[in-house]
C-alpha cells in the first residue's frame, strides 16, 4: 500500500503551487485553524460504532502514527 510518507513532499508541493490562487490559500488558512487533528475522532463511541468490525489493536496505532504524519504535512505547508 501507500505510505503517507512516501507521499508527504508531493503533497506539500501540490498544496503550496495551489495557494497561487487566492481563495483556496484563504479557505486553507480558515480551514487550518478550525480543523482538529487529534485521535478523539476515532475514539468517539459513535464513530468507532459506525465499524462493521471492531478495528485490530494495531489500528489506534496507525491511527497515532498517521495523525504525526499529516500534522508534518501540515506544518510544511
Amino acid at each position: 500500500g501507500y505510505r503517507v510518507s512516501a507521499l508527504a513532499d508531493e503533497s506539500a508541493r501540490k498544496t503550496k503551487s495551489s495557494f497561487y490562487y487566492s481563495k483556496y490559500r484563504r479557505n486553507f488558512e480558515t480551514n487550518r485553524k478550525a480543523i482538529k487533528m487529534d485521535d478523539a475522532v476515532v475514539e468517539s463511541p459513535f464513530e468507532r460504532s459506525l465499524f462493521i468490525d471492531a478495528p485490530p489493536p494495531e489500528f489506534d496505532r496507525f491511527v497515532e502514527n498517521l495523525l504525526i504524519e499529516l500534522r508534518g504535512i501540515v506544518g510544511r505547508v
